[in-house]
């Protein structure tokens, strides 16, 4: 296990497949194999709008953020090889566009293996969704607007209804991804 592929994004909307070396165990940290990663929106503006980029090529495996993998080396932490894991780095750290990353087990959770990989990546979301409606005032009564029916808009329909609002107002262009957020109310 000396190489590994990883995306490497080497001009503004070019992504190519490298062979690079696999990142050494190191205390503290956890080496994370990739077993399935999501692109979320924020990927999609550094990669194809060159958001925040300074220069290229970006770090191989970055921008992805969103994952589920499995604990390779656990660096002398409270996880263990064969540890089923979501990872949630900071953005700047992440590198799940590549098959192993090093991560700080602070931003890293322990999964079951109960529910299928694709349905436990999108915890993940659900989570930052839920962060963020714990910081809104109370809905009850009121009409809410929802720009995006994607997974993040879909979400939010979901703790949005939950938290009361009456009325969910969606923009969304794409007609299969309103069809969705139609079907939820």
């Amino acid at each position: 296990m000396s190489t590994m592929p990883a995306a490497v994004n080497t001009a503004l909307g070019l992504i190519q497949c490298h062979e690079i070396p696999v990142p050494e165990p190191t205390l503290g940290k956890v080496l994370v194999k990739t077993n399935l990663a999501s692109i979320c929106g924020s990927d999609i503006h550094i990669v194809c709008m060159g958001w925040n980029v300074k220069e290229y090529p970006l770090p191989p495996g970055y921008p992805g953020h969103e994952a589920v993998g499995e604990v390779v080396d656990g660096g002398d932490t409270e996880f263990t090889p064969g540890d089923l894991v979501l990872t949630v780095p900071r953005i700047w750290d992440a590198r799940a566009f590549a098959k192993y990353q090093i991560i700080d087990p602070r931003q890293l959770l322990r999964l079951s293996g109960t529910k299928p990989l694709s349905e436990l990546l999108m915890a993940q979301q659900l989570g930052t969704v839920v962060f963020g409606c714990k910081r809104l005032p109370p809905l009850q009564g009121l009409t809410v607007l929802v720009i995006g029916q994607g997974s993040v808009g879909l979400f939010h329909d979901f703790m949005l209804r939950r938290l009361g609002a009456r009325k969910i107002i969606a923009i969304e262009p794409i007609r299969e991804r309103m069809s969705a957020g139609k079907s939820l109310g």
